[in-house]
């Protein structure tokens, strides 16, 4: 069986799972923003814990975006440092995605087809990230209708909205869809819900391995810069 590790950084709270010979472990850092600290001593304990090593991982996994500058920037550095390092081929997830596979280990695939599952995800200034998704016969599927728009515009667009929709997304966006009586699901994405994606993904076949020097966040933002990773950090800190 293929071993996988990801990491997630891209909210308040950040966490690292590895897939190892058929069962998933995972950390949860409860440390609000602190991720840049954290996680790689995080990965390095899971590791041990489960007695393997950087070079027996057969794939990372990260989210790529949108979500937190800071969190999206340590994440793809630290996934970077770890492809460089070892040579290990990396899948990008989407941030939206990560946030609704996140809510599916909690809840279950809607019975009506037509049911519109809305991630929104705050991008702060006032300002949020969203989309749709549905289900069919084969899984998950959605519109390519990513977006970034005022909240206040959002929530009035969702009134002429037609159908069952389900919402899910930051805690702290809970109280504005309470106040329109819409149903929200306040979700705080987790690494694992990436290999659920992976494994689900063999019917779609959306998700694709990238080289190290392809890692970037993706910010949804213009003009918002990338540095990339320095690999020797990454060793370091491993052989600690």
């Amino acid at each position: 069986m293929r071993t996988l590790l990801a990491i997630e950084t891209s909210a308040r709270f950040s966490s690292v799972a590895i897939s190892l010979r058929g069962e998933v472990y995972e950390t949860v850092l409860e440390q609000k923003r602190n991720h840049a600290e954290l996680i790689l001593p995080a990965v390095r304990q899971l590791l041990c814990n489960n007695k393997a090593g950087l070079h027996e991982v057969n794939q990372l996994l990260f989210n790529t975006g949108p979500g937190s500058f800071t969190g999206l920037r340590i994440g793809a550095g630290v996934i970077q440092g770890l492809a460089f390092s070892a040579d290990i081929p990396v899948v990008a997830v989407s941030g939206f995605e990560v946030y609704l596979y996140t809510w599916l280990k909690m809840a279950s695939i809607p019975d009506e087809p037509s049911t519109r599952i809305c991630v929104v995800i705050d991008a702060h200034l006032g300002d949020v990230y969203t989309q749709d998704f549905f289900f069919n016969e084969n899984g998950v599927y959605h519109k390519d209708n990513r977006r970034i728009m005022k909240l206040s515009a959002f929530v009035e667009s969702q009134k002429l909205q037609a159908g069952k929709v389900v919402y899910i997304g930051d805690e702290q966006l809970q109280q504005y869809f309470d106040e329109l009586g819409l149903m929200f699901h306040s979700v705080c994405p987790v690494a694992s819900s990436m290999m659920t994606l992976l494994q689900n993904d063999k019917n779609t076949n959306t998700l694709r391995e990238i080289k190290a020097a392809e890692v970037v966040p993706f910010y949804m933002r213009e003009n918002i810069g990338w540095k990339k990773w320095r690999p020797k950090s990454v060793e370091n800190t491993l052989a600690k």
